[in-house]
């Protein structure tokens, strides 16, 4: 085999490698936006329990609500590995 033909696959092995990368990590990247979208629904439904037991608690409608106010906002949590 010439050098050109060696040269040539090699070129063809690396441009394969290189797309195969790309869709991986385009992948990746819907994954992790799937997961995200799904994040404010997984907030609420952390918080529900928790304002149903402080109402529960303090017997009343309000105080959980002042209670969960004064709470940090959750920041948005990355993915974990085997999703992506």
């Amino acid at each position: 085999m010439s050098d050109a033909a060696i040269v040539h696959q090699d070129m063809q092995a690396s441009a394969s490698a290189l797309l195969q990368q790309s869709a991986d990590s385009s992948r990746a990247r819907c994954r992790r936006q799937q997961c995200l979208g799904s994040e404010p629904y997984l907030i609420l439904t952390a918080l529900w329990p928790v304002y149903i037991l402080l109402g529960i608690l303090y017997e009343t409608l309000i105080h959980p609500l002042t209670i969960i106010s004064t709470l940090p906002p959750p920041a948005p949590a990355p993915c974990s590995r085997d999703a992506v």
